[in-house]
Formats: C-alpha cells, structure tokens, sequence
C-alpha cells in the first residue's frame, strides 16, 4: 500500500512538473507574439493618422529646382539635375531616423535595382559625405547619396522621424508616389518597389 502510494505521489510530481515546464515556455512566446501584434497595430494607426496631414499635402508638390546638394564628392548640384530626363526613386531620411528602418529599404533597393541604380538614389540630412562613406564603406552601395546641406525639399512630411519613399518627376520637378516603409510590412515595401520599377523602366 505505501509502494503505491509513493509510485502515485512521483507520477502526480512528473504530471505537475512538465504541465509547469509547458506554462513556463508558453508565456513568452504569447508576451512576444502580443507585443508584435501591438506593434504593427500601432503602426498601421499611425499611416493612418499621417495621411491626410503629410502624404496627401505633399503628393504633386514642385521641388525648388535651384535647390543646392551634395554628391558623394561634396560638389554642389541642383537637384533639378537627379531628374532631369526620367523620373527617379528617391529614398529620402534622416541619419536620426530609425536605422533598422533604413538598412531594411537599403538592402531592398540594392536588391530591386541591382543594375539599375541609375533609377534610384538617396537624398539624406544630418549626414555628411564623409560620414556616409565611413558608415557604409563595407556595404557596397552602389545607389548614389545626396546631401541636404541647409535647405529641405520643401516637405512637411521631412525631420518628422519617417523615412520615406517618393518619385521626383521632371517638367515641372515635383514629388509623386509618396509611400512610407515600415519594418514591420516588409511585403508592402516590395509591392511598392515593384510597382514602381516597372514604371521607371517603361
């Protein structure tokens, strides 16, 4: 009888710990899987909320054509130069923009555009050209950067922590096709990209 009871005692132990070990390894699967719901939530809320405010105000905006950058050389140029023939990507950002967010699209745009990096380049502020070549020395780009040396594009949806995708069109220079990656949607930024390569190659 005491046999029995101790085989009972041990099996009803195993029972409690493995039902303890499954809980214990579940939970932070669930924490981790409700904060990534959280956090795509939020992002979609925020699209949502910028959109009127700073993509549609901004979408068919003329570009100052006298305005001044820097190439990788620190040469002044007018930016009316980038697109004076066809339309071009830009990526524009910030060197204080989230830098998951940016090495995401650059890797993006290396990828989409490989042999054709004369549709695309960066146009970035806060960043000089040294400073640029320094960070990204073993990354291989081969899209050009420019430099925003005083004066923005003009743009509301500029300095405010979103980097940001758009098409400057020629005759008049202007910004078309305004899309805003996030990282948590890396489909939509390929969708996006798609898209747009086939009409810059058309």
């Amino acid at each position: 009888m005491l046999k029995l009871k101790i085989h009972i005692f041990i099996l009803y132990f195993i029972i409690i710990t493995a039902f303890a070990y499954i809980v214990a390894q579940w939970l932070p699967q669930s924490k981790a899987k409700n904060k990534n719901t959280i956090t795509a939530s939020d992002n979609g809320n925020l699209f949502l909320d910028i959109y009127p405010e700073l993509v549609i105000p901004n979408t068919g905006k003329t570009v100052e054509e006298q305005l001044n950058i820097l190439d990788i050389n620190n040469n002044k140029i007018s930016i009316k130069k980038l697109a004076s023939k066809q339309p071009l990507l830009v990526f524009r950002y910030s060197q204080y923009d989230c830098h998951l967010c940016i090495d995401q699209v650059l890797n993006k745009l290396q990828t989409f555009f490989a042999s054709n990096e004369h549709h695309v380049c960066m146009i970035i502020d806060g960043m000089s050209p040294r400073d640029f070549r320094i960070k990204y020395k073993d990354l291989g780009l081969k899209i050009q950067p420019y430099f925003i040396e005083e004066q923005n594009l003009g743009l509301s949806l500029e300095n405010k922590n979103l980097p940001f995708l758009f098409v400057l069109s020629p005759d008049p220079l202007r910004v078309d096709k305004i899309f805003i990656p996030f990282k948590e949607y890396p489909n939509q930024t390929d969708a996006y990209l798609k898209n747009v390569k086939s009409i810059l190659n058309d």
